[in-house]
C-alpha cells in the first residue's frame, strides 16, 4: 500500500552455530539474503547469542574516551562541560542500557571519566579537585544538584521500558517469542524460574521489584491476577 519494500541487499540471516551453515545458505537463498554467522555488530551493539564480553564493554568505555578527544573544550567553562557531560557524554551508553545490564564495573570507569571531564577538563591523566561529592550532583536541580543521570537508575529504567511495553502492548512482536521462551502470562510480574535465559531477559527480571513498587494491577476477569502476589 505505501510502495515500500525489503531492501534484500541490506539483508542477511544469521545463524550462531557453524553446522548450521548449510541450511542457513539454503534459506537465506528462499528469502533471496545473504547468509552470516554471529557475533555482529548492529548499531554498535555486539549481537552474539551470549552476554557481551568485558572487550566489548571496554570498546564502550573507549568510545567515550575518544568522543572526549575531538573536543576543543579547554576553554570551556564548568558549565559548558556539565552541558557536555549531560546532552552528549551520558548518551553514548544509553543503547546499550537499553538492551543489557551493565556491569558494576562498567558504569563505574564511565562514571570516573565524566567526573574527571567534568572537573578537570579533557586531561583526565590529572585529574583536578573534585568540589562535590559526585552522588550529589545526581539529584535533580530544585534539589541542590545539577541533574546528572545516575547510571545505575538510569538502566534500571530503560530495561523496565521492556516489562512496560510487554505487558501493554500485546501486538508488539516480541511478546509472542518472550511467551515461548519463558511461559508465563501477559501480566505477570513473577516470571518462572527457568535456566535458559538470555543475558537480556535476566537484566529485565532482575529489576523487576522496583517495578513492581510503580504499578497496580486492575482485576477484571481475574484470568491474569495473582491474588496474594499482584498490587
Amino acid at each position: 500500500m505505501t510502495g515500500l519494500e525489503a531492501n534484500f541487499s541490506k539483508t542477511c540471516l544469521y545463524s550462531v552455530k557453524m553446522g548450521e551453515l548449510p541450511n542457513l545458505v539454503v534459506a537465506a537463498a528462499t528469502l533471496n539474503c545473504f547468509a552470516g554467522l554471529l557475533p555482529v555488530t548492529y548499531l554498535g551493539l555486539p549481537i552474539s547469542g551470549r552476554r557481551p564480553r568485558r572487550q566489548e564493554w571496554e570498546g564502550l568505555i573507549l568510545k567515550v574516551c575518544r568522543r572526549l578527544s575531538l573536543w576543543k573544550v579547554r576553554h570551556l567553562s564548568l558549565g559548558g562541560r556539565l552541558t557536555m557531560v549531560n546532552s552528549v557524554l551520558m548518551t553514548l551508553p544509553t543503547y546499550w542500557m537499553a538492551m543489557f545490564k551493565l556491569s558494576k564495573w562498567v558504569t563505574r570507569d564511565i562514571d570516573r571519566i565524566m567526573r574527571d571531564f567534568l572537573w578537570s577538563g579533557p586531561d583526565l591523566e590529572h585529574p583536578g579537585c573534585r568540589l562535590v561529592k559526585w552522588q550529589s550532583l545526581f539529584r535533580a536541580h530544585d534539589q541542590g544538584g545539577w541533574g546528572i543521570l545516575d547510571l545505575t537508575n538510569f538502566n534500571r529504567v530503560l530495561l523496565g521500558k521492556w516489562r512496560w511495553k510487554f505487558a501493554t502492548n500485546l501486538n508488539w512482536s516480541g511478546v509472542d517469542i518472550i511467551l515461548f521462551n519463558y511461559g508465563g502470562m501477559h501480566w505477570n510480574l513473577f516470571p518462572r524460574e527457568t535456566r535458559r535465559i538470555s543475558y537480556f531477559w535476566k537484566g529485565v527480571i532482575g529489576y523487576l521489584p522496583p517495578f513492581r513498587c510503580c504499578t497496580f494491577h486492575v482485576t477484571s476477569s481475574g484470568a491474569e491476577t495473582f491474588f496474594w502476589k499482584d498490587r
